[in-house]
């Protein structure tokens, strides 16, 4: 185990576990060179008012296969500023004008010491999944995050969501290893798919509060 990492007591070298697996947090420098995905013709995206919230729930009820989704998931994770929810929260509608799916350009926070944007809680409904619709998303999300100021992006995810870490890392959103729980999620992450950029871990892990 490299000796950066942050494994003074035991805790932090035993994974939080929950039903979709170790939590993990990707970061990408930057917003430029946004990969392109187009959106399908005669779909739409939609921002939210406090109407679409059973909506958002609806969707993120039917994509989740891990976690229990309420109301309170998402005053929990966006707060109450309804205009803040209009300029950052969306709804993607199909060519019917059914919601299908939804991604947020969440506010800045510091992390690392500089200011990331947040892409927060991306779903797709399961009979929609598979389509590419999730490149359709993230492009959006990380467009609308560099037209509202923020110069870089991260996401947290979990473990066990490897379709879902493969497209991260397509759209340039790197691993954050900074304790042993982070190192342990991450290497069974690479087991569970061969891409190129886990091949050697002990580069993204942070010395100083810092990635290597």
């Amino acid at each position: 185990m490299n000796d950066a990492l942050s494994d003074d007591d035991n805790s932090a070298a035993v994974p939080e576990r929950g039903p979709a697996g170790i939590p993990v947090t990707m970061a990408r420098v930057g917003t430029a060179d946004i990969p392109e995905s187009q959106i399908p013709a005669d779909y739409t995206f939609g921002s939210m008012t406090k109407e679409h919230i059973g909506l958002w729930v609806d969707i993120e009820r039917d994509a989740e296969p891990y976690l229990t989704i309420d109301f309170a998931m998402f005053t929990s994770s966006f707060g109450n500023d309804i205009s803040e929810i209009g300029k950052r929260c969306y709804i993607l509608y199909d060519a019917r004008g059914c919601g299908i799916g939804t991604i947020s350009a969440w506010r800045e926070e510091i992390f690392r010491g500089v200011g990331y944007g947040r892409i927060h809680w991306i779903a797709i409904r399961k009979e929609f999944q598979g389509l590419g619709l999730g490149k359709t998303l993230m492009t959006f999300g990380l467009r609308k995050l560099k037209k509202l100021g923020h110069v870089n992006a991260l996401l947290d995810t979990q473990s066990k969501r490897i379709a879902a870490i493969n497209l991260y890392l397509k759209y340039g959103f790197l691993p954050s290893i900074s304790t042993a729980a982070h190192r342990v999620a991450w290497e069974e992450i690479r087991a569970g798919q061969a891409h190129p950029l886990l091949r050697d871990l002990d580069r993204y892990v942070e010395k100083s509060g810092h990635a290597d």
